[in-house]
């Protein structure tokens, strides 16, 4: 559509406007490249998430095979410098890393422990990852030390697998039993699970998933239940965006938390009330068939 303008007796211009159908169109391409955007986003955070189940999955087959081979669980393992030698100031030093395959005994107690108390230093839950990059069972050099920060309970990317899940890691670590009274821990057996996390300078308390891509997992994996089953979260004590509550009977993932990183998720490796004595499986996260759409 043209319109003539006059600005002079002798100058005419023409401006033309868009018609609907142009509009029309117009908007129509710009909702399906929204609509694109947004499918994108989708499928590339489905993605990230069908990532964490693939690495649980690898290192639970890890563990596994580890056993099978030596009798025994990494970071645990008895007589682990009889095959790969002896580290730095072993059995109880928690800061010196080793460059290269040289580590430290466990305790061989069927347990991968770590301890609070400087005066009874453990280095099992980091020694784990290091005994099985040494059996050739994960890619990657580990230091069987606590990272930089004086905490027994620090985790990096220098003692605990990456994620390809940005800003993540693995680690694997035992609790002990947990009563129901325990203000942030659901009642059940902790040892030797696998803990999906973030990387904050205390990896007991980070967290890493929204409520809605941890529920997303447990539910392929599990009962869908933050409290209960194998695949679990922290309360809501500890991490208040995650959880609606604290009753145990009646919590729930808070799908109404905007917050992306309120969950981290723990890998139980078998049911309540059966020790790692008593248990078939002994080595951490036993699952069968997993899948995320």
């Amino acid at each position: 559509m043209c319109y003539q303008i006059t600005k002079s007796p002798n100058y005419h211009s023409c401006l033309r406007g868009f018609t609907l159908i142009e509009l029309s169109i117009v908007l129509v391409i710009i909702g399906l490249i929204s609509g694109a955007v947004l499918a994108g986003r989708d499928l590339i955070r489905a993605a990230e998430l069908r990532s964490i189940v693939t690495e649980y999955e690898n290192y639970q087959s890890a563990f596994r095979i580890f056993q099978d081979k030596y009798s025994a669980l990494p970071g645990d393992m008895s007589d682990a410098t009889a095959f790969w030698g002896t580290a730095t100031n072993c059995p109880g030093d928690d800061t010196t890393p080793s460059n290269d395959e040289k580590t430290c005994n466990g305790n061989g107690n069927g347990i991968i422990e770590y301890h609070y108390s400087a005066a009874v230093p453990s280095t099992e839950l980091h020694r784990a990852w290091q005994h099985l990059s040494n059996a050739k069972l994960i890619s990657g050099h580990y230091t069987g030390v606590q990272a930089t920060s004086a905490n027994i309970r620090t985790f990096s990317y220098e003692n605990s697998p990456s994620s390809k899940f940005k800003n993540s890691i693995w680690t694997c670590v035992s609790y002990g039993h947990r009563p129901s009274t325990d203000l942030y821990w659901w009642e059940g057996n902790y040892n030797n699970q696998l803990g999906f996390r973030g990387t904050t300078a205390s990896g007991f308390d980070s967290v890493k998933l929204s409520p809605a891509d941890a529920r997303n997992i447990d539910i392929k994996l599990d009962d869908g239940k933050p409290q209960y089953g194998k695949v679990r979260t922290m309360r809501k004590n500890l991490h208040p965006s995650c959880t609606t509550t604290n009753v145990e009977a009646t919590t729930d993932y808070d799908l109404t938390s905007n917050v992306t990183d309120a969950c981290q998720l723990l890998f139980l490796p078998f049911q309540y009330g059966v020790s790692i004595k008593d248990s078939q499986f002994c080595y951490p996260c036993e699952v069968s068939e997993i899948f995320i759409n």
